[in-house]
């Protein structure tokens, strides 16, 4: 019997430790660790022991190949050995699969226990930690927080497998979130509360007393502000603040309470300026607590907000405020022009305000859908746009006509052409009233442009309102021009200085228009505007729009008056159509003029006729220009300029051509006394040699002698001086 091997000696007793037949309960009641053991180190040496053959076969290879003769009995002793270890081998291989049958479902038991422990280990952590966490929001301290990251952290790491306690997690990570900012909110309203807000601390005193209840707020409001960047790392610097939402809701309550309900006494529409100075008064009266108590928590964290001034973001919940007040008074607004025009007044006064006392402005500027503007109620739409442009039009128009027409009284008629009675020093003091009372108009509307949020408003603005103003002021001055010149031939001295005075008023209107194209304003207007495909596409759709609503108002109006009806009724059948045909047709003329102001072109209805010249040299010119303007593209006379260019040419011809023309008719004036003394220097003449013959011919001792004498009397006349 061959001696035992020793992996039978090894595995002999791991055998011998099971019976042949183990009832299942009794497997489980194995030692399955001592198993697992004994099958690592059975195992171990079995690798060993091939390991030891496989090297005893390369180390005799070599030799074997080149000494085969020699050592084939080496080589057969080694075969026989393999041989011999080949039942053993198979014996193995039997005992591990035996063994694999019976520890198999053990170690899958094993594992599903492993799964079920981590799985409970990650339910008891969530449990654990969630309690925890909740406890401390309640204190809504900077453990708490703590805490809650801790917990978030957690929840974030639980492996997908586990998807029920994941979603639990998460759900209670929200939850939890939620609650944290209830928490804190409370905790900042009690603050608030404990020092009276929203009452004003007026004096350094107030602050000084209040202390310690400020620095409540302080940590409070710091507290939160920290909460949401935490939460919201990414978009809290365009987002509100919850701390300053929290700050701003007794205000807003305060806004919504006496300006909102129908029922208050100070919620009329006619008092815009009531709820816009509440909004300047009530931001200027807390300006200490706020840079005391909010705005350094602010600054701590400058890098992650967008403002860190508590002024500016109280500022800006009180506008939008006042915004959605404007918007729900809109429709009403729009129906009463008046309305409309005191309240826009009031807006533009109010911007002013907060730009100069607190410096609302340049955050406006910087970005204007974080920091919005009441004005920006007035171009949210185009109806609303119009109306404002329509409203400045006519107020414009309006002032210009009082200004420039002539009054009833012979003695103020001329009033505002008139120069001072010192003006022989200055140039600024050659300028008559009405050419600086002009300019001051021009830059009131163009302070009310200023701060409209887009280049195609403020570019269609100075299109709608300023363009059409200069091209008035031109007619005017040319029609006062023209009546001056005519008046040359009675009264030159008086006439030609008056016409002077336009001349003047024409030309400091163009140097004041030149001087403003290469201010910042509107150098960067005409830029943007002529570089940007979208704007100009933009301002040319908002003229369409202004131009279709110029037409159904020219319709209507139109339509209503008494002839178009007294057609309507008169006609019957096809030809009741001629009352819109006309309206249609009125309408059109309209809007064409509309258009051409702004493709700045003249318009042909009240065109004011060009001065009277026949030369050669003028028709050409005149030709030429024709020409050109017919060239010309209508896009590109709009964008290919500065923005009054044309219009600055325009006035300075109109100077020329009115020096030129008084010029004309001052030579013709001349013109025409010299014939008049001529014609009298024959008659003259005549009479000369009358009185030369007479005295000649019939002399008297008394008469002195007067052929001599009346010679250097006439002798001037005879020589052609006529002076």
């Amino acid at each position: 019997m061959p001696s035992a091997s020793p992996l039978s000696t090894l595995s002999a007793p791991l055998l011998a430790s099971v019976p042949a037949d183990a009832s299942e309960q009794e497997l489980q009641d194995v030692d399955w660790i001592a198993v697992s053991s004994a099958l690592k180190a059975l195992h171990l040496r079995t690798q060993e022991e091939l390991m030891e053959l496989g090297t005893a076969l390369d180390r005799v290879e070599t030799p074997d190949r080149i000494n085969t003769v020699e050592e084939r009995g080496d080589v057969l002793a080694v075969h026989n050995e393999l041989k011999s270890l080949q039942p053993q081998l198979t014996v193995t291989e039997q005992h591990f699969l035996q063994l694999e049958s019976i520890v198999r479902p053990g170690l899958s038991k094993l594992q599903t226990l492993q799964s079920r422990a981590k799985y409970l280990e990650a339910v008891v952590q969530v449990e654990k930690l969630s309690q925890k966490a909740k406890k401390q929001a309640v204190q809504a301290t900077p453990d708490a927080l703590e805490a809650f990251k801790t917990f978030a952290t957690c929840a974030a790491a639980i492996p997908n497998e586990f998807s029920v306690i994941k979603r639990e997690a998460a759900r209670r990570v929200e939850d939890l979130s939620v609650d944290l900012r209830q928490f804190a909110v409370e905790k900042l309203q009690l603050a608030l509360e404990n020092v009276g807000w929203p009452e004003p601390l007026k004096t350094q005193q107030e602050l000084t007393e209040k202390e310690t209840e400020l620095h409540e707020v302080s940590k409070a409001f710091g507290y939160l502000l920290t909460l949401q960047l935490t939460q919201q790392p990414k978009s809290t610097t365009t987002t509100d603040l919850w701390a300053m939402d929290c700050v701003l809701d007794p205000l807003l309550l305060r806004f919504r309470y006496h300006f909102e309900r129908h029922e208050s006494a100070t919620n009329r529409l006619a008092k815009p300026e009531w709820y816009l100075t509440h909004v300047h008064e009530q931001t200027n009266a807390h300006t200490r607590f706020l840079a005391h108590s909010l705005t350094p928590e602010l600054h701590r964290h400058r890098e992650e907000v967008h403002c860190w001034d508590a002024q500016i973001l109280l500022l800006r919940g009180l506008v939008k405020a006042a915004s959605r007040k404007l918007t729900q008074d809109l429709p009403t607004l729009l129906a009463y022009s008046p309305l409309l025009c005191h309240t826009l007044d009031e807006v533009l006064l109010f911007e002013q305000n907060i730009d100069e006392d607190i410096g609302y402005g340049s955050w406006a500027s910087a970005d204007r859908r974080a920091y919005p503007r009441c004005i920006d109620v007035f171009t949210s739409n185009s109806d609303v746009l119009f109306a404002w442009t329509s409203a400045d039009v006519e107020y414009a128009h309006r002032v210009l006509s009082a200004t420039l027409e002539t009054e009833s009284s012979g003695d103020k008629k001329n009033l505002v052409w008139q120069l001072e009675d010192d003006a022989t020093t200055s140039e600024q003091e050659l300028v008559p009233p009405v050419a600086q009372r002009f300019v001051a108009l021009l830059d009131f509307l163009s302070q009310r442009f200023m701060l409209m949020e887009t280049e195609e408003h403020r570019y269609l603005y100075v299109m709608q309102v300023h363009l059409p103003l200069l091209r008035r002021f031109g007619q005017q001055c040319d029609a006062r021009g023209r009546r001056l010149v005519n008046a040359l031939t009675k009264n030159t001295q008086s006439s030609w200085g008056e016409l002077f005075v336009v001349v003047n008023a024409l030309q400091h209107v163009a140097q004041t228009l030149a001087i403003w194209e290469q201010s910042s304003v509107f150098l960067e207007l005409s830029r943007k505007v002529a570089r940007s495909e979208t704007t100009r596409a933009q301002v040319l759709r908002m003229h369409v729009a202004y131009s279709k609503q110029v037409l159904a108002r020219a319709s209507a109006a139109v339509l209503a008056t008494e002839e178009a009806t007294a057609v309507r009724q008169a006609l019957a059948g096809p030809g009741a159509m001629i009352g819109p045909t006309a309206a249609l047709t009125a309408a059109y003329s309209v809007g064409s003029k509309t258009m051409k102001s702004l493709f700045r072109r003249a318009e042909t209805d009240g065109k004011i006729e060009a001065p009277v010249d026949s030369s050669p040299a003028a028709e050409a010119t005149d030709n030429d220009n024709n020409s050109a303007e017919d060239q010309d593209d209508p896009e590109t006379l709009v964008f290919s300029h500065t923005i009054f260019e044309l219009q600055i040419t325009e006035l300075k011809a109109l100077a020329s051509t009115l020096l030129e023309a008084g010029n004309n008719a001052l030579v013709r004036t001349v013109e025409r006394d010299v014939e008049n003394y001529r014609s009298r220097y024959v008659d003259l003449k005549i009479f000369y040699f009358f009185i030369l013959f007479f005295f000649t011919n019939k002399p008297d001792s008394s008469v002195p002698d007067c052929h001599v004498s009346p010679v250097p009397i006439l002798q001037p006349i005879l020589d052609g001086d006529i002076r």
